[in-house]
């Protein structure tokens, strides 16, 4: 599945929600990179604004993304004509926080996501390294509290554990 990524509003999400203060669109794309590769899918990255000088484009389309500056249009000008263009926009994710645009995404069938939840996505690591549940068939608290440890409660908390409550109890008090 494609993803389009509003470039500027990701690279706002990935410095603020996770709080990666010094990420440019190098760093961006860099990432973005490692993720589509790990994936299995095609990033094109949409930044506003005229193109970054040849050297820095070519750096960072050398991370395996496809990266687009908008000109003198909006990045989501661009991300919508490529829906527009697109033979099964269905089959596309866009990647930005901005309503009009994920509402747009999805008049043409494709997948929204907001880049905070994107970017988190990201940068959780793979199942392959994430802590394996633990299967071995003993539950994570014991079914019944040990008859000794609930006694000693008891008392701490100033009940005789050898009375049987009943609902007079709190006329005690």
């Amino acid at each position: 599945m494609p993803v389009l990524v509003d470039g500027n509003n990701l690279l706002y999400a990935a410095r603020d929600v996770a709080r990666l203060r010094q990420i440019d669109r190098l760093g961006l794309c860099r990432l973005l990179g490692r993720w589509g590769s790990g994936a299995g899918t095609d990033v094109t990255i949409v930044f506003d604004g005229p193109s970054a000088p040849l050297t820095i484009v070519q750096q960072m389309r050398s991370f395996g993304v496809h990266v687009v500056f908008s000109g003198g249009r909006s990045a989501d000008d661009v991300i919508l004509e490529a829906l527009d263009d697109a033979a099964a926009a269905g089959q596309y994710t866009v990647v930005s926080s901005d309503h009009a645009i994920q509402h747009d995404a999805r008049y043409h069938r494709a997948t929204a996501i907001d880049s905070a939840v994107f970017i988190r996505d990201v940068l959780r690591p793979p199942a392959a390294e994430r802590p394996a549940a633990d299967t071995s068939g003993r539950p994570e608290k014991p079914e019944q509290p040990d008859p000794g440890e609930t006694d000693e409660w008891l008392r701490r908390l100033g009940f005789d554990p050898d009375r049987s409550p009943d609902e007079t109890d709190w006329l005690e008090e």
